[in-house]
């Protein structure tokens, strides 16, 4: 009963391991987190929007980060969209943006919060975690969700 989420980690990853990732890997997961580039290349796609469609027959619900474009994906059998934040500053290293998403996504979700409360969350936190050298995030912000 315990669900898995996946996340494709990198572009490298995807097409060295494409076959893996489609014929097995998916199959067993129940929520994919890509970027948009990772997901069209997996799925042969020209855009997030047209990875997402073809990922909705192979998996439960889809995460697809665009950075300043937002991210979208599928969630309980519901379609939706959110724009990006705004950096609270100048953007200094994305490193870290996309886990950052996820982990608090996942987190928001835990909450029992509507999927889209728990996307701008995550999108609040990738947004302030881009205004500093590394992946880490203050330790005296607030909920992104408050």
């Amino acid at each position: 009963g315990t669900k898995v989420a996946l996340t494709l980690a990198a572009t490298f990853v995807v097409d060295s391991k494409r076959p893996l990732i489609l014929d097995s890997l998916l199959s067993q997961c129940d929520l994919l987190f890509a970027n948009a580039a990772e997901a069209e290349l997996l799925t042969d796609s020209r855009s997030a929007e047209e990875a997402l469609q073809k990922l909705k027959s192979r998996i439960p619900a889809t995460v697809i980060t665009k950075g300043s474009s937002g991210a979208c994906g599928t969630f309980n059998g519901r379609d939706w969209n959110i724009s990006a934040s705004l950096p609270p500053g100048p953007v200094v290293d994305t490193t870290g943006a996309g886990d950052t998403f996820a982990g608090a996504f996942l987190a928001g979700i835990l909450r029992a919060l509507p999927v889209e409360r728990a996307a701008l969350g995550a999108a609040k936190l990738a947004a302030l975690v881009v205004t500093s050298r590394g992946a880490q995030l203050p330790k005296d912000i607030e909920s992104p969700w408050s």
